[in-house]
Formats: C-alpha cells, sequence, structure tokens
C-alpha cells in the first residue's frame, strides 16, 4: 500500500507563512493617532487650492491640558440689550449687561487590559522558529482596539449604549442596530430608565449575531429584558467620554447647562431631520448657513457613514459634476470628497443615518497629561512595571493601558447634524 499524507500526518509540520495578516477593522478617523498620521507628509487639496488636513479631533481641537476634580469653562452667552432708539430729549435707555455662564465638566477614564503566562511569554520570545511575539502582539493590539473603541465612544452619547433593545426571546434580544457590536463582547443589559443592570449575577458574552434579523445570542442563564433596556460594554453604563450624539444637538443638559430652557438657546446646534430623503446640497447649503448665522464658527468638515457619501458621490455622477479634484486625501491616507470644497469624511464607527457638521474650534479635547501627545494613552507603569504578577500567584502577568480625558464643545451652536438620512443597513463588526 503506498504511502499517503493522511498516514504520515504525525510526522508533517503545519508551515504558517508570516506576517500575519490584519482582518479587522483598524480604521479610527476620529482618534488619528502618531502612528496612523504621517505629520511630514503633504496633503491634497481641493479643487480651491485650500488645504484639506484633519488629524482627527484629539489633534484639531482646542486642547485643555487638566488636573483636578472638575474644569470649568467661562462662555460669553448673551449681549447688553440696553439701548435703542429715542425722540431728542427722551429718556435714555435702561441699562442691560453682558451675560456669562460657566461650563463644567470632568475627565473619564478608559482603561484595557492584557494577561499572558509567563511560559507564553518566554516561548514566543525564544523560539526563532515563531513570528509572532505574543506580548509584542498584545500590547500593539490592545492599543489599537482601545483607540478603535473611543473612537466609537466619540460618537455615542455618554451613557454608553451600543444597541436597544427591541424584543426579548431564549438567551437573545433583538436589537435596533447591530453596527457596534461583536462576538465574545461582555456586556451588561442595563434599564435606561433608572439605571439598573439586569444581568446582576455577573456580565454577558455575545455569542451570535444576526445581522439580518438584529437578533443577538448571549451566553449565560436567560434575562427577560424589554425595550427599555440597553446594551453596553460590562461595567460602562454612563462612564464613557462625551460623544458627538450628546454634545451636537438642540436638547439635553451638557457640561451643566439645560439647553431646552429658553434662555440657553444659545447652547443648541443646529439639526435638521431629513426624514428618510438622501442628503443633497441644497439641505447641506441650509444647515451650513444656519450655524454661520447663529455660530461663532463656520463649518469646516463632514462626517458621516459610506452609505451617505456614496450616495451624494452617485448625485453628483448623475449630475457630471464629479471629477477627480471633488476628492481630496487626508492626512492618515483617508479621502474624503468635497461638498462645497469642505471634506465630508466616511467613517466606519460614524453611527447609520447621521451626517455631522463639524468645526474644530468648537470642540475642546481635555486630558490629564500622561501621554506624549493630546489623547494618548500610557501603559501604567506608576509602581515601577509594566506588567506585574497576577496576585492569585497564578503563573502569568497582567498589566493594562489607561487614559483619562473627555471631549467638550464649549461653542455647541457652531455645530450641526443631520438625522435620519437614507443609508445602508448596519452589520455588526468584527
Amino acid at each position: 500500500m503506498a504511502q499517503n499524507t493522511a498516514n504520515a500526518d504525525a510526522v508533517l509540520q503545519n508551515d504558517y507563512i508570516g506576517p500575519v495578516r490584519e482582518s479587522l477593522n483598524q480604521k479610527a478617523v476620529l482618534m488619528f493617532s502618531a502612528d496612523t498620521v504621517d505629520e511630514g507628509s503633504d496633503v491634497a487639496t481641493g479643487s480651491d487650492g485650500t488645504s484639506a488636513s484633519f488629524r482627527g479631533i484629539a489633534r484639531e481641537s482646542e486642547q485643555l491640558e487638566f488636573a483636578g476634580r472638575q474644569y470649568i469653562i467661562p462662555v460669553h452667552t448673551s449681549r447688553n440689550e440696553g439701548g435703542g432708539a429715542i425722540d431728542e430729549g427722551g429718556v435714555i435707555p435702561v441699562a442691560g449687561q453682558q451675560g456669562w455662564t460657566d461650563l463644567s465638566d470632568n475627565l473619564r477614564h478608559v482603561l484595557w487590559s492584557i494577561e499572558l503566562t509567563r511560559f507564553a511569554i518566554r516561548l514566543s520570545n525564544r523560539n526563532e522558529g515563531v513570528f509572532l511575539k505574543l506580548l509584542e502582539a498584545e500590547t500593539k493590539g490592545a492599543t489599537k482596539d482601545m483607540r478603535k473603541d473611543v473612537n466609537r465612544q466619540a460618537y455615542g452619547n455618554q451613557t454608553g449604549t451600543l444597541a436597544a433593545v427591541t424584543a426579548d426571546g431564549s438567551n437573545t434580544v433583538t436589537v435596533d442596530t447591530v453596527q457596534y457590536l461583536r462576538i465574545n463582547q461582555r456586556i451588561d443589559l442595563v434599564d435606561s430608565t433608572n439605571d439598573t443592570v439586569l444581568n446582576t449575577g455577573g456580565s454577558r458574552t455575545i455569542t451570535g449575531i444576526n445581522d439580518a434579523t438584529k437578533v443577538v445570542t448571549y451566553s449565560g442563564t436567560d434575562l427577560t429584558a424589554t425595550t427599555n433596556h440597553r446594551i453596553c460594554r460590562a461595567g460602562s453604563w454612563k462612564k464613557e467620554i462625551n460623544g458627538l450624539g450628546k454634545l451636537v444637538d438642540s436638547t439635553g443638559t451638557v457640561h451643566g447647562v439645560d439647553s431646552s430652557l429658553a434662555t440657553n438657546k444659545w447652547h443648541r446646534s443646529q439639526v435638521i431631520d431629513m426624514n428618510g430623503a438622501q442628503f443633497n446640497e441644497d439641505s447641506g447649503q441650509q444647515l451650513v448657513d444656519n450655524i454661520d448665522v447663529v455660530g461663532n464658527d463656520e463649518v469646516e468638515f463632514l462626517i458621516g457613514t459610506h452609505g451617505i457619501v456614496r450616495r451624494y458621490a452617485n448625485q453628483l455622477k448623475s449630475l457630471k459634476q464629479f471629477t477627480g479634484q471633488d476628492v481630496v486625501r487626508l492626512r492618515g491616507g483617508f479621502k474624503a470628497l468635497l461638498f462645497n470644497e469642505m471634506p465630508m469624511i466616511k467613517d466606519p464607527d460614524a453611527p447609520k443615518g447621521v451626517l455631522w457638521f463639524l468645526n474644530s474650534d468648537a470642540l475642546m479635547w481635555a486630558w490629564l497629561p500622561d501621554g506624549k501627545l493630546p489623547g494618548d494613552w500610557d501603559w501604567v507603569d506608576d509602581d515601577g512595571a509594566v506588567l506585574t504578577r497576577k496576585a492569585d500567584r497564578t503563573d502569568a502577568f497582567e498589566g493594562y493601558l489607561a487614559g483619562d480625558f473627555n471631549l467638550n464643545a464649549p461653542s455647541r451652536n457652531s455645530l450641526g447634524k443631520m438625522i435620519n438620512l437614507e443609508d445602508d443597513a448596519a452589520v455588526s463588526g468584527a
């Protein structure tokens, strides 16, 4: 009988062809970082010759180095209305005064941890046949994963909501969107009306996601969820940074100021509800004009989803207006379509159906200066070592990455968004 590979399987070797190929989407447009941005590279320009540079809100926005309990931002909010026209010899108008308001907020704390056995670290460092050093892979991977999640947080409403429950099932929930959900995520289900965590016996792990039906399967004991419940990362409810979903709106209390009050109209962003229609030039220009009228800054760039930007590009093609000059390349290699000479940037983490009209000067990135650059974060080594032995005496080491920062909008009326735009269906991440 002839020898074959099935019989000889025990003596055959596996040949791993390096390097490791990346299959995860690592793009984090709002959180451009030093390893994704070439500071010295040239940036393509628009058709009018203007620069289209954008390095993310952690670099482009105003910077505030802060160390304390709470930071206060004074804002000029109203004019002296003590004036008017009078008859000759008439009564002088009653004196008015300038109005000022203090905005207040604090830093949020984002951590990412790793854990490796001593043997795994030593083996991957010493074996010449290993092309992936596990410690290096875990540390670099955690840094990218944390940046990716903070990029997602920067679009949120500060609650940490990944999805809202629309129906309950046996060890499943149906949700409104699967965009920010992934297999193996550790999650809590929280009642948004009273902040009560449903899974009191411990977090759950997502084990299955059906993109078409939006049914999410989770591990552990079955829970009875309602439409009040929200899915968030385990332990993260209302602990994330301020996101554009909270900062850029015409309602809500932001930085301690209730924008619903008539006296605080200055603290509202401009919002246009498109009611399912596609983005179009007239509506876009209307929002730009609205911001220009009420705010102190002009729109610099737009950020949205691939589906929104693609639909606008198709409109330009049908009108034969689309040329190579309508696309610019931003720092970090990201491309953007131009709308009225403003970059229209695509971000996989941008929420579906929303297009943001932003000005970096209207945003502020507050951070505790741990890292080398604003928005950076460091491996915690306050005790002299990045990796420490596990306290339970197991033969393993652990470490964690930490950042203390927050996003703010001191000039909220210089920002805007379009909501309920026609868009592609969401798919879960990897």
